[in-house]
């Protein structure tokens, strides 16, 4: 996950954190070290300095400590009056989007995987229908990684109470098949996700090993928020 412009706003205006203090939680999201120890290495100061950082960091609400077998990880917190803003801004975007499933993978996925180089609808220039030479896309694409996932409602799968077109449907499966031998042929590892997946904690088992994570506290009002979200549109789409 980045650090929002909202947090990022937020952390500017917070007078008990001096130069060092921003530095170093500024280090820890860029860097996810293993231990304090790590951290003052990467970023070439004592770690003395770091350890006193991280402390006020946590005394502030922007940093939690876990015990780890070489010392103490800084994990990064998204304080709640931050988080309060960014749950507010979450329910109103998930109300336009024009596909929700995908949004919220989307949204998960900016969460658990620190990675920036992807592309959203991606359309590489041999992802096309053969027969009809019709582009197709990626909902989400790791080039350099060669990973992409595809959100697939209810309707990739069969004839629904929303999607009752059976020839439409079936057209979209052939599609679905022909983005997977594609994918095969060009060595992406395409990762389907579905609404059962987007319940908390179901999501990160689709991870491929390859694909780097990014460790925070989701804990919280935003993370509440965004899970009640998720698996209400899971309930949903089991209804449907």
């Amino acid at each position: 996950m980045r650090m929002s412009e909202l947090v990022l706003s937020e952390l500017s205006k917070q007078d008990e954190l001096g130069f060092g203090e921003r530095a170093v939680l500024l280090g820890v999201w860029a860097f996810q070290p293993k231990n304090i120890s790590s951290l003052a290495q990467t970023m070439r100061v004592s770690r003395s300095l770091v350890t006193r950082a991280c402390d006020n960091l946590v005394k502030y609400g922007w940093l939690r400590l876990s015990t780890v077998s070489r010392g103490l990880c800084p994990v990064p917190v998204i304080p709640r009056h931050c988080q309060l803003a960014m749950a507010e801004n979450l329910e109103k975007s998930y109300a336009c989007a024009p596909n929700r499933g995908e949004f919220l993978m989307k949204c998960r996925l900016d969460l658990i995987v620190r990675c920036d180089e992807f592309v959203d609808n991606a359309r590489p220039k041999w992802l096309e229908n053969p027969s009809t030479e019709a582009p197709l896309e990626y909902d989400r694409f790791y080039y350099l990684l060669k990973i992409a996932f595809e959100f697939n409602g209810s309707q990739h799968y069969g004839v629904t109470e929303v999607f009752n077109d059976e020839e439409v449907v079936n057209e979209g499966m052939k599609r679905d098949s022909v983005k997977e031998e594609l994918s095969r042929q060009h060595g992406i590892k395409l990762v389907v996700v579905t609404p059962d997946d987007l319940i908390p904690g179901r999501l990160e088992q689709l991870l491929p090993p390859e694909l780097p994570r990014f460790s925070m506290v989701e804990e919280g009002p935003f993370f509440a928020t965004l899970a009640r979200i998720c698996s209400a549109y899971s309930a949903r789409a089991a209804r449907a």
